[in-house]
């Protein structure tokens, strides 16, 4: 791609890695941004990316800290956890306010940082892929279906632009014109996902393998339809438990987002999911739908919250 605009992928988890891995395998130019302050940045970092066919991508990214991003070209890929949103929306406003922003995270209104300071391109992607690192710092990368981009904020051109440059053979992208039924089938499903997963310990097949915790998890999911509904969002059961059941299939051993998580005395991202679909219950006069979620959240909230004090230590 001739004259292509650099991607700046913000956040070096196991998703940005596996990202900028594909996209520099592909010709893009990349450089995978480290929001974390007061954490050394060496020029470059080599990812060893392992793909469901075996095979292995091996690739030197370019390296920068978020506080040396400086730039008016260029679009910037959030794939940090969503409660660093705000530092990093501060951070981009002084130093890149007019590149578009792709967030690349799961929850409902993760985007407020960046709308709320008037970004003028603002665009959601739901990610249906799953990747951790393995115990040689490998990162085992599985996409379950192409991810979908939307706009919160922009026009669809730029929107054609973005998916063109992020699609690439080993990580695929396309558009989506209802991205916010999108986010809220995915919102859903992460809910049960980070809440069941972490507090059982165990990898995301679960709910393939055994039908008494997917009744769990279709539990969950009728009460955060009332939700939706009521927020004009059209969702059937039977698509969200299929979208459940996919996932599951294609990550046996696997773990989520939230155990990987608490297995390292980090925070999660439940906020933004069990708890925000209560609270716009809430809003809604309809908090007395929502026991089971709110309660799984507030259970994975405090499971969270003893893993960081160093009260539980998961294997």
């Amino acid at each position: 791609m001739p004259n292509q605009p650099p991607l700046y992928i913000i956040g070096s988890g196991a998703i940005g890695k596996a990202l900028a891995a594909t996209l520099c395998a592909s010709g893009r130019k990349v450089y995978l941004v480290k929001a974390t302050a007061n954490t050394a940045v060496t020029p470059t970092v080599t990812v060893s990316l392992k793909l469901p066919d075996g095979s292995t991508i091996s690739q030197e990214v370019q390296q920068i800290a978020l506080t040396d991003l400086h730039t008016d070209s260029g679009v910037c890929v959030i794939t940090a956890k969503s409660y660093a949103n705000e530092m990093i929306a501060e951070a981009l406003h002084q130093h890149a306010p007019v590149c578009p922003i792709v967030l690349l995270q799961n929850g409902l209104d993760v985007e407020a940082a960046f709308t709320n300071r008037d970004f003028p391109g603002v665009y959601r992607c739901v990610l249906f892929a799953t990747s951790q690192p393995d115990e040689k710092g490998n990162i085992i990368f599985r996409p379950v279906t192409d991810s979908v981009i939307g706009i919160i904020r922009g026009n669809e051109q730029t929107l054609n632009n973005i998916v063109a440059l992020l699609h690439n053979p080993f990580f695929a992208f396309r558009v989506e014109p209802d991205i916010q039924r999108v986010i809220w089938k995915k919102a859903i499903v992460n809910s049960v996902y980070n809440s069941v997963c972490p507090l059982l310990e165990t990898d995301n097949g679960i709910f393939h393998r055994n039908e008494t915790i997917m009744q769990v998890a279709m539990n969950i999911v009728r009460e955060c339809l009332v939700v939706a509904a009521a927020y004009h969002i059209r969702l059937s059961e039977q698509e969200v438990q299929d979208t459940i059941l996919t996932i599951s299939r294609h990550s046996d051993g696997l773990f989520i987002s939230t155990l990987q998580d608490m297995r390292h005395g980090r925070e999660t991202e439940i906020d933004t999911l069990n708890f925000a679909i209560n609270r716009l219950a809430v809003n809604k006069q309809l908090g007395h739908c929502t026991t089971t979620t709110y309660m799984l959240g507030e259970l994975t909230r405090v499971k969270a919250a003893l893993c960081m004090n160093g009260k539980i230590v998961l294997s």
